[in-house]
């Protein structure tokens, strides 16, 4: 979910590695063990976050799959609202949050490792300072969220690091022994780079998870789902749909940093807003219809991954099936419970 979730992916911090010159002086001045110390708080702080944010969000993920999966099912293709309510009148209330308990693993995993991942890229440059931001899921996804993170979640919600309005003060002070920002490029890496890393480690999670949130599953728990999966496919089976999760996180990274600086600019001459938290939801509710867009497609594959076993096929052969079924629309099941599911934690957080 806030796909990933994707738990949810934050695009002010996507588009930004915030910081300011007291802050790089105080990370050159810091001790090897307290900047370790940081970083732990960084990925603990992240991942909770992110797993909060999943507990809220996982209606809108098990709505998201259930939605992206019909098609597979030969069904009719009801709304956000009239798919939820459908799940309720069959299922009961509680079905709205199913595969939570993985989904939350999924939270406190690709929150903190993304954050402080990202951290450690973006510190590479420079004087070892670090200008960084944190991200979470689906969604990410992800799938997302797949935040995510990704995600990807779906879960897909996280944020991966980028430029700021306010990192320029950095590479200005040349005089104050502040280290000069991480450029561009080198924050679109790191964010790409620590998206990946997340999306690799978690998949089994957002598998088991996706597992326990189809319709007409039988898995009576998470552990029950996993066995399931490696009886059938072996261990290797847990990473099945792995490959699109890692494709989504990188387009979701690049989306991100390639819509938010410029929607931000244009929201502040619009508007005359500052630099201000309703500047940064705005920014993110607008550029996450470019984020969603391009990654719901990549996370529809991985979904029907994830439930097809060894037998679905690889990432290819798995689309080529989706478009010839329904096609181009297919890849769009579920886009606006993508889109909730993501947005729903950067809201929260502003």
């Amino acid at each position: 979910m806030a796909d990933e979730g994707e738990g949810s992916d934050s695009p002010e911090r996507a588009a930004a590695g915030e910081g300011s010159t007291s802050d790089a002086a105080a990370g050159a001045a810091r001790p090897p063990n307290a900047a370790s110390r940081g970083l732990m708080n960084e990925l603990l702080t992240s991942g909770v976050s992110v797993a909060c944010a999943t507990v809220v969000t996982n209606p809108l993920d098990v709505i998201k799959t259930r939605m992206q999966l019909r098609q597979a099912q030969g069904g009719s293709h009801p709304g956000l609202v009239a798919t939820g309510a459908e799940i309720v009148r069959g299922e009961g209330a509680g079905a709205l949050w199913k595969g939570l308990p993985p989904a939350v693993l999924r939270g406190l995993l690709y929150g903190g490792m993304r954050s402080s991942v990202a951290s450690s890229g973006s510190s590479g440059s420079g004087d070892g300072n670090s200008s960084s931001g944190s991200s979470g899921s689906s969604g990410s996804g992800g799938s997302g969220s797949s935040s995510s993170s990704s995600g990807g979640g779906n879960s897909s919600s996280s944020s991966s690091s980028s430029s700021s309005g306010n990192s320029s003060s950095n590479s200005s002070g040349g005089g104050t022994g502040g280290a000069a920002p991480a450029s561009a490029g080198t924050k679109l890496l790191a964010g790409t780079l620590s998206g990946g890393v997340a999306a690799a480690v978690c998949s089994p999670t957002e598998l088991v998870k996706v597992r326990l949130q189809a319709a007409g599953s039988t898995h009576r728990s998470a552990l029950a789902a996993a066995r399931a999966v490696v009886e059938a496919d072996g261990v290797a089976g847990l990473w099945k749909g792995a490959t699109p999760g890692l494709v989504r996180a990188a387009v979701l990274t690049a989306s991100q940093c390639a819509t938010y600086d410029e929607t931000k600019r244009r929201v502040m001459a619009s508007t005359g807003w500052g630099d201000t938290a309703a500047t940064h939801l705005a920014c993110s509710l607008i550029t996450g219809l470019a984020s969603t867009t391009a990654t719901n497609p990549i996370d529809v594959v991985k979904t029907h991954m994830f439930v097809s076993g060894r037998a679905g096929g690889g990432p290819l052969a798995c689309a080529a099936a989706l478009y010839r079924r329904q096609g181009a629309a297919g890849f769009m099941r579920g886009w606006w419970a993508n889109y909730s599911s993501a947005r729903a934690p950067s809201a929260c957080a502003n």
